[in-house]
């Protein structure tokens, strides 16, 4: 009898184990970086930073997570994870930055379109009361006020209505005005408190006689 041929069997390689497996500090590495690098790409390419920023915060806000949980865990990679959680961090920083400048950015908008609108108004009370004194001879004393400008005074000819009504600033407040002015006793003087809504202080807007 023929002895039997010997049979070769093949074995497949198990790919499964061949790479190693990505930590939890690795992805937040990965996640990091990623976030990290596509906020750099803002400062360069200022255009896509509607995109980009975005994903930036997304990326680091993973980063995070992931190097939290890998450090909570005790998984392999803390370095990983903690430079992960650390540009992760930057990214997220970087966010709030943007949204307190911008908010602050507004205000200060808004507060100076204020003052510019304040300025303008006061300016055209001077004018009315300019007017007034040309039609009547004189200039509304302290005590009538700027309400001369709307209704009449007693025992006062040549008056007509300059103002439909007695503005306030932009912030809600009365304007002060006073005749004479404590500065020169020959002019007028109109104020506005501000933002601050103190009398006297470095923010107060004024307008006088012409």
């Amino acid at each position: 009898m023929s002895e039997p041929k010997p049979t070769l069997e093949y074995k497949s390689p198990d790919l499964g184990h061949s790479h190693k497996k990505l930590t939890g500090g690795d992805l937040s590495l990965i996640m990091g970086v990623t976030g990290f690098a596509l906020l750099m790409l803002v400062f360069f390419i200022p255009s896509v930073i509607c995109v980009a920023l975005p994903l930036s915060q997304i990326f680091g806000v993973i980063a995070i997570i992931r190097g939290v949980v890998s450090l909570v865990r005790r998984q392999r990679g803390r370095a990983s994870a903690i430079v992960g959680m650390t540009l992760g961090t930057i990214c997220a920083a970087m966010l709030i930055t943007g949204f307190l400048y911008v908010g602050y950015s507004g205000m200060r908008r808004v507060a100076d379109a204020r003052r510019m609108a304040t300025q303008g108004e006061i300016f055209n009370l001077c004018d009315a009361i300019e007017r007034f004194r040309s039609d009547v001879g004189r200039y509304p004393a302290s005590a009538e006020g700027l309400q001369a400008l709307v209704i009449q005074p007693p025992g006062v000819s040549g008056w007509k209505q300059y103002l439909q009504e007695v503005p306030t600033d932009k912030w809600g407040r009365p304007y002060r005005y006073e005749f004479p002015s404590p500065k020169d006793p020959r002019t007028f003087e109109i104020t506005s408190a501000g933002e601050d809504g103190v009398f006297g202080t470095a923010d107060d807007l004024n307008g006088v006689s012409r």
